[in-house]
């Protein structure tokens, strides 16, 4: 069967130029249209994640015998937040606003541990329980 098919494909240059200018056409449309349909560029953390994780000045752990073997920190959205937009603000601005106003679109969130996570799930804001040795 191989040696039977032909040396050349079916599909004709022109075809598969104007295919190829189509796609990027459509990339470069998408890209461009983030703008001003992705929530990480109408909003921004007002801190680096570096600065977050970063702990407090009055933290009651002395900065000496604060030596964690498991760290996990995460960026993510505040989908119930962004659902109740969705749904109780249909003003035409209501994106907008999230630069300013409200709680934001974002969550921080930083985990610690003096010992080795050892879970087989991912490891969440609430899980493995904040309470947990591990």
């Amino acid at each position: 069967m191989v040696a039977a098919a032909p040396k050349e494909g079916a599909l004709k240059l022109p075809i598969a130029a104007a295919l190829l200018v189509s796609f990027l056409a459509v990339l470069a449309l998408v890209v461009w249209l983030t703008k001003y349909t992705a929530v990480y560029r109408l909003t921004s953390l007002e801190q680096s994640p570096e600065v977050l994780r970063a702990p407090p000045a009055t933290s009651s752990r002395n900065s000496a015998t604060r030596n964690p073997h498991s760290t996990v920190p995460k960026v993510c959205s505040e989908e119930d937040y962004l659902a109740y937009i969705t749904t109780n603000d249909q003003s035409a601005n209501r994106w907008e606003r999230l630069r300013t106003e409200g709680p934001g679109a974002y969550r921080f969130w930083y985990r610690e541990s003096p010992r080795y996570f050892e879970t087989l799930e991912d490891i969440s804001f609430n899980a493995p329980g904040l309470m947990s040795p591990a």
